[in-house]
């Protein structure tokens, strides 16, 4: 294993080196993530991806999400586990522990928070800085995705038993909770907090009215909706299956746009 990581750093230091970069430092690798700049650099130079930054992780890593301003990486893992880690350095800064396995994380806009998911139906905020508890919340069944809203006032999460919830951050109380009749995988909040996005095991991907609970539209997409993201003017949907394709979906009236094959499934 010594040998094998060795061969990477020297690898990646000599192909950095080709393409006029200097060469970065890893620890072993569970996770990579490129930015646009070394990534086009890389391509001209070899056609390969390098990542920026490889951090050891115990366990599988189920997910990771990265600060507004690129200098922190939060991953949760199998173990239960969520750490978050210097970009600079892939050093780890603090370790928080949940229940059970983290099923999914997110970083705050100001980088202040990190929200967790676990499969012993907890949601829970937590403060970056010191990496203390700040707020726990019994869901009733294993939670497999959460978010937190730009402004920090409020979480969206969806649980195994079919509810897909927003949430007060603070007091919990819910603002919407809606029944997807099915384990949903994926959700997500639009920057306003009037529309959520929920995929789920029925294959389905549908767009909620936050403040009336009420439908807009379903979805078809044929195979097990894995994750879900609605762009910024919430004019686009796109959703990742268990078919290994990434489709981009018009809101207004459930057109398919565009479908991309990525060769595994899409989380």
């Amino acid at each position: 294993k010594s040998n094998t990581l060795g061969n990477r750093r020297q690898i990646v230091s000599q192909r950095q080196t080709q393409v006029g970069m200097q060469p970065l430092e890893m620890s072993c690798s569970n996770l990579m993530r490129c930015d646009t700049t070394s990534a086009k650099q890389t391509r001209a130079a070899s056609d390969m991806l390098l990542p920026m930054m490889e951090v050891c992780c115990e366990g599988e890593v189920w997910s990771v999400d990265a600060s507004s301003d690129g200098t922190t990486l939060l991953t949760g893992a199998s173990t239960g586990k969520t750490i978050v880690w210097d970009f600079r350095s892939g050093c780890p800064v603090q370790t928080m522990k949940c229940m059970g396995g983290v099923r999914s994380v997110d970083l705050s806009y100001s980088g202040r928070l990190a929200v967790t998911a676990d499969t012993s139906g907890k949601a829970s905020i937590w403060r970056v800085k010191d990496g203390e508890l700040v707020q726990a919340f019994e869901c009733g069944s294993p939670v497999r995705s959460i978010e937190i809203s730009s402004d920090s006032a409020s979480l969206a999460y969806g649980c195994e038993s079919g509810l897909a919830v927003v949430c007060d951050a603070t007091t919990g109380r819910a603002a919407c909770r809606v029944d997807c009749g099915t384990l949903v995988y994926s959700i997500d909040l639009s920057g306003d907090q009037k529309l959520l996005a929920t995929g789920d095991q029925h294959k389905q991907a549908k767009l909620w009215d936050v403040l009336r609970g009420e439908c807009l539209r379903t979805i078809v997409c044929g195979h097990n909706v894995f994750s879900v993201k609605l762009s910024v003017d919430q004019t686009l949907l796109a959703t990742g299956d268990a078919m290994s394709k990434a489709k981009v979906w018009e809101t207004d009236t459930g057109r398919l746009l565009q479908t991309m094959d990525c060769g595994g499934w899409v989380h």
